[in-house]
């Protein structure tokens, strides 16, 4: 039977770490920005301004490329409704470049002295863009438009989704989850944490629903060295990662989250000091499978699988619905993309982005 936590195809970027920076969510578009790109820790946060098509994410593919192949680290935060565009990058996390027009509008919070702005509108022909003016507000109604929709269906997953967390709460043994989740620390540790100490917990999206309808990075896999994955058949996951990040900030363990795009339910957890990830599904070779059904009450379950198994084809078929609109709002997207590639003078637009890059890296340097 598939779940919210099935369906989502993978993105893989070998040798890269990869998140998405925001999510299209049952509440709308959400996002991490201000934690991405936060001015009070950051050295620097240069942010992009321009439209559809204006070289935003390519730059930022260039500008990380810059930075790696002087050796520095760089984290890439895909875009939550194109995850072939970037929305930012961190460069030796020191250094933030992110696109900072809507639905993320961005503005400098300590312009100069922390922050600086890109911007690309300089590089187009206004008058061309005047030509189109009332294609353009065509295509962006109807992309609006689309959008609405989408969410529209989401909020109805995340309606049906929480009815069926409540349902399986009253199922799962979480004694029985606890018991297993501080063996597994203990057994798996290799750097114990200092006594009375908490463990911090982070959260980052790995799972987005958008134009390129339902993906998700492999960033997990690709910064650990142990892979445990969950087969879970009734959508119970979510109960035992909430059991594990409870058991890993008592032993004194940090643990990062990947949080689905739905009532922000976790679908997968790395625990640093062990180089440990676990995550639903088994699309890759794991060290250990973990069976959701040990840790669920049999008799109660045989009363609740017609409601689940109703529930979770009512959130397929909404899921479905919703990346159905997502595409149609994709179309009209990349036609807008079209209309503003028209208008710009990419020749003058490589020679100041050379500079940028140069400027960058120069600091990165310092």
């Amino acid at each position: 039977m598939k779940t919210i936590f099935d369906g989502y195809r993978t993105i893989s970027t070998p040798g890269h770490v990869t998140y998405f920076a925001g999510c299209n969510t049952e509440k709308g578009f959400v996002g991490q920005y201000n934690a991405i790109a936060d001015e009070n820790t950051m050295e620097r946060v240069y942010i992009i301004k321009g439209g559809s098509g204006t070289g935003k994410s390519t730059l930022m593919h260039k500008i990380a490329a810059d930075a790696e192949a002087q050796g520095f680290d760089c984290t890439y935060y895909l875009c939550g409704s194109d995850p072939d565009s970037l929305d930012a990058v961190v460069l030796d996390n020191r250094i933030t470049v992110l696109d900072g027009t809507p639905p993320h509008a961005r503005e400098m919070q300590y312009p100069g002295a922390a922050s600086e702005l890109i911007d690309v509108t300089r590089f187009w022909n206004s008058e061309i863009l005047k030509e189109n003016r009332s294609e353009i507000r065509r295509l962006s109604t109807e992309k609006q438009s689309a959008f609405s929709a989408a969410y529209r269906c989401l909020a109805a997953t995340a309606l049906l989704e929480k009815e069926t967390w409540e349902t399986t709460a009253k199922l799962v043994d979480t004694e029985k989850i606890r018991g297993f989740c501080r063996r597994l620390l203990t057994k798996s540790r290799k750097q114990i944490p200092p006594d009375g100490v908490k463990g911090k917990m982070q959260h980052v999206y790995t799972h987005g629903i958008g134009i390129g309808g339902m993906v998700c990075t492999d960033a997990f896999i690709q910064s650990t060295k142990y892979h445990y994955f969950l087969e879970d058949t009734w959508g119970t996951a979510g109960h035992f990662f909430t059991c594990l990040t409870e058991c890993c900030q008592d032993a004194g363990y940090d643990i990062l989250t990947a949080m689905l795009p739905l009532n922000n339910r976790i679908t997968a957890a790395v625990i640093p000091a062990l180089s440990l990830s676990l995550m639903v599904g088994n699309e890759y070779s794991s060290d250990k499978t973990i069976h959701m059904t040990r840790f669920l009450q049999k008799e109660p379950l045989d009363g609740q699988k017609g409601k689940l198994r109703l529930a979770n084809k009512c959130m397929t078929s909404l899921l479905a619905d919703s990346t159905e609109n997502f595409r149609l709002a994709g179309k009209a997207h990349f036609a807008l993309e079209k209309i503003y590639i028209s208008a710009m003078d990419f020749t003058a637009l490589n020679e100041y982005t050379q500079s940028v890059r140069a400027d960058i890296l120069k600091r990165l340097k310092a």
